[in-house]
């Protein structure tokens, strides 16, 4: 896990690789699939997630979304899954929100379809990726301070960092863009 250096009232954690630190086990699935951009010859599988609570005007955002990405290369679809379902919370775990906010492991319905949405449009118009399954299959959402506009842009920056992985973007120039990204939002 690396902290990110972000502005101000922002704050930020990314994991690249290792595992995820809130999966859950699934009640039900959603899913899209797009055309992938190639086979995924010589690509291994990610794991990727990040946590966000940062300030949009005066209100305070959380949110925690992870994917694991599983190259397929004798398809020629990318499928991608959002993971519909709540997990028990660790009291060894620590996440970054803030009291008084009462968070929970898993994803709503409510979050799927900015995510589905969002991932889409990512891979569709910005970073594609090779065949095989992208996963959401970690997350964390608060009471108070989540909403559909964090999960959208958090299954961005999950598939773009994904796709930035897959392409061999040394380690330094994606937490650059990420963070970059996250400062812009």
């Amino acid at each position: 896990m690396q902290e990110l250096k972000l502005e101000a009232w922002r704050k930020g954690r990314l994991w690249l690789d290792e595992p995820l630190p809130a999966t859950f086990t699934p009640q039900e699935i959603r899913e899209e699939g797009v055309k992938a951009a190639s086979a995924a010859a010589n690509i291994e599988s990610h794991y990727v997630a990040i946590e966000l609570r940062l300030l949009r005007g005066s209100r305070p955002v959380y949110g925690l979304l992870g994917a694991s990405f599983d190259p397929e290369p004798s398809s020629t679809e990318l499928v991608i899954k959002a993971l519909i379902g709540e997990g028990e919370i660790s009291y060894d775990q620590e996440f970054i929100a803030i009291a008084p906010e009462i968070i929970q492991i898993g994803l709503t319905e409510e979050y799927t379809l900015p995510i589905l949405e969002r991932s889409v449009e990512t891979l569709t118009n910005l970073s594609p990726l090779a065949s095989g399954v992208l996963t959401f299959n970690c997350a964390v959402h608060g009471t108070f301070t989540s909403n559909t506009a964090i999960f959208g842009f958090l299954s961005q920056l999950v598939t773009t960092t994904t796709s930035l992985l897959c392409k061999q973007i040394d380690l330094e120039t994606v937490m650059r863009l990420v963070t970059s990204a996250i400062n812009s939002f």
